[in-house]
C-alpha cells in the first residue's frame, strides 16, 4: 500500500521546519557580519533601502549554499517521492505578493524576514524609514490591483493570427507591415512558461521588434496538456518542432523557414537540427542549454535529486504552480521579497506598474506540464546529459549535436541563474567555427527578452544573422 500523502507530509514537516529555522539564522548572522565588514570600510549602508537590499544579498548565499547541500537534497527526494511537494515549495500567495501567507511567510525566507524586522526596532532611524516604505508599498500594491482588475496587465502588443492547431497547440502568425523580408521565422518557446513573455508590451517585444524589421513570425505556443497527457519527449520534437516548421513552411508558401528556440523549446530545437531537416535554413538558439551538468547550479541539482517519474505517474501531469513555486524558490530572497520593493519605490508610476503586473501574471501564469515527456526531459538532459553525450535520439535516430548542418547563432545570458552561460555557450565545442556564431548578453534570462536594452541588443543581431550576417 502506498504512503498517505498526507501524512507523509506530516512526518517530512518536522525536517523541513529545523531546515527552516537553521537556514533563517544563519541569513541574520551573514547578514551582520556583512554589515560590520562594510562598516569596518566605511561602506556602510545609507538607509532603509539599501539595508534590505545587504540582507537580500546575504540571503541569497546562504540559501544557495545550504540549498545544494546533500541534506536538502535528501529532504527535497524524500518529499517529492514520498507524498508530493514539500511545504516549502506549494504555491505562493495569489499574485505572488509576500506577507500574505504561503511557503514564504511559514518558511525559512519569511522567518528571517520577521526577525530582520526584529532588530531594525533597535535601530531608531530605519525603524522610522519602515512605516513610510510600508505605506507607499500599499498604495502601490493597491494601485496595481486596480489596474490588474481592470484589464490593463495584459501582455500582447503585436497583432496576430491563428494559424494552425493540432494535439492542444496552436500556431500564431504575426505578419510585417511590408512585404516579408525572408524565408519565415517560427519560433519554438519552452513549455514551462506561455510565450506572452516574447512580446509583452511596446518597447519590450522581440516579436515585435523582428515584425518591425519586416520578418514573418510564427510562433508555436504548446497550449494546456490534458490531463495525463501521453505525449513522450520524442513527440514534442516530432510532433511538435517538426510538426510546426512543416506547417509554417506550408502555410508561408516557402520551402525553408529559419527556426529560433528558446530555452527548453531551443533544446528541442537542437535535437530537430541535429538530424539536418531540410526544411530548416538557419537556427538561432537564445538562453538555451546544450549540456545540463557543469558548472553545478540549483536547478539541475533539485532536478537530479528528485525522483520526477514517480511523481507524475502519481500525478499525471506537473502542475504549473508547483513549478512556479520552484522558480521563485531558486532565488527567494531576490525573487520573493527584493523585487517587491519595487512596488514601495515607484507607488504613483502607472507605466512601471503596468509592466510589473504584466510580468506577474505572465511569471504566475504557467500551465501545467505533460507529465511523460516532462520526466523524460529530466531524465534525458538533467540526469543522462544526452544532448551533450550524443545519446539523445528523435525518431529511434541520434541527434548529436555535431549533426547540425544549418548556420547557427548562440545567444546566452551571464547572470543566467536558470542556464548558466557555461551551459550555453558549450555549443562552441560541438560545431565548427565557420558555421556558429555568438553573442553574450549582460542579463539574465528574463532580461534577454523584456529589458529595454535588449530591445536594443538582441532583435538587431537576430535580424542581422538571418539576413545572412
Amino acid at each position: 500500500m502506498s504512503p498517505d500523502p498526507v501524512a507523509v507530509r506530516h512526518d517530512l514537516a518536522p525536517r523541513w521546519a529545523l531546515w527552516s529555522q537553521q537556514l533563517a539564522a544563519a541569513v541574520l548572522a551573514a547578514f551582520h557580519r556583512e554589515l560590520e565588514a562594510r562598516e569596518a570600510e566605511g561602506r556602510a549602508p545609507a538607509g532603509l533601502r539599501a539595508t534590505l537590499d545587504v540582507f537580500v544579498e546575504a540571503g541569497e548565499r546562504e540559501y544557495a549554499h545550504a540549498a545544494g547541500r546533500p541534506d536538502f537534497l535528501a529532504l527535497l527526494a524524500d518529499s517529492v517521492a514520498q507524498g508530493g511537494p514539500p511545504p516549502a515549495f506549494s504555491a505562493p500567495a495569489a499574485g505572488g505578493m509576500p506577507g500574505a501567507g504561503g511557503w514564504l511567510a511559514a518558511g525559512s525566507v519569511g522567518q528571517a524576514f520577521q526577525q530582520l524586522l526584529g532588530w531594525l526596532l533597535t535601530r531608531p532611524g530605519l525603524w522610522a524609514e519602515w512605516q513610510p516604505m510600508a505605506e507607499r508599498w500599499q498604495r502601490g500594491a493597491s494601485r496595481l490591483a486596480e489596474l490588474q482588475a481592470a484589464g490593463r496587465c495584459l501582455p500582447g502588443a503585436t497583432p496576430r493570427e491563428a494559424a494552425w492547431q493540432a494535439d492542444g497547440m496552436t500556431l500564431w502568425r504575426y505578419a510585417p507591415a511590408r512585404r516579408r523580408r525572408g524565408p519565415p521565422l517560427l519560433i519554438s518557446y519552452a513549455l514551462v512558461n506561455r510565450p506572452e513573455v516574447l512580446d509583452l508590451e511596446p518597447g519590450r517585444s522581440l516579436i515585435g521588434a523582428l515584425v518591425a524589421r519586416g520578418h514573418e513570425v510564427w510562433l508555436l505556443d504548446w497550449g494546456t496538456p490534458a490531463p495525463r497527457d501521453p505525449r513522450t519527449l520524442d513527440d514534442l520534437v516530432t510532433g511538435g518542432v517538426a510538426a510546426a516548421m512543416d506547417a509554417t513552411c506550408r502555410l508561408a508558401r516557402a520551402r525553408r523557414a529559419d527556426l529560433l528556440g528558446v530555452c527548453q523549446g531551443g533544446a528541442l530545437a537542437l535535437a530537430y537540427a541535429a538530424q539536418a531537416p531540410a526544411r530548416l535554413r538557419r537556427l538561432v538558439t537564445l538562453v538555451t542549454p546544450v549540456t545540463f551538468r557543469e558548472p553545478r547550479h540549483l536547478l539541475g541539482d533539485w532536478a537530479r535529486a528528485a525522483d520526477l517519474a514517480s511523481f507524475v505517474d502519481r500525478h499525471g501531469n506537473l502542475p504549473g504552480a508547483l513549478l512556479n513555486a520552484v522558480f521563485v524558490a531558486l532565488m527567494p530572497f531576490r525573487l520573493g521579497l527584493q523585487k517587491y520593493f519595487a512596488l514601495a519605490d515607484h507607488p504613483d508610476d502607472e507605466a512601471r506598474l503596468i509592466t510589473f503586473g504584466r510580468m506577474e501574471r505572465w511569471i504566475f501564469d504557467s500551465p501545467d506540464q505533460p507529465g511523460t515527456a516532462c520526466a523524460q526531459f529530466v531524465q534525458a538532459c538533467y540526469r543522462e546529459d544526452a544532448l551533450w553525450n550524443g545519446t539523445f535520439q528523435v525518431g529511434g535516430r541520434p541527434a548529436p549535436l555535431e549533426g547540425i548542418a544549418a548556420p547557427v547563432l548562440n545567444i546566452y545570458a551571464l547572470r543566467d541563474h536558470l542556464v548558466p552561460a557555461a551551459h550555453a555557450a558549450a555549443l562552441a565545442r560541438r560545431l565548427p567555427a565557420g558555421q556558429y556564431q555568438s553573442q553574450a548578453f549582460d542579463g539574465g534570462h528574463i532580461g534577454v527578452f523584456t529589458s529595454a536594452r535588449a530591445g536594443a541588443e538582441i532583435a538587431p543581431r537576430v535580424a542581422a544573422f538571418l539576413r545572412g550576417g
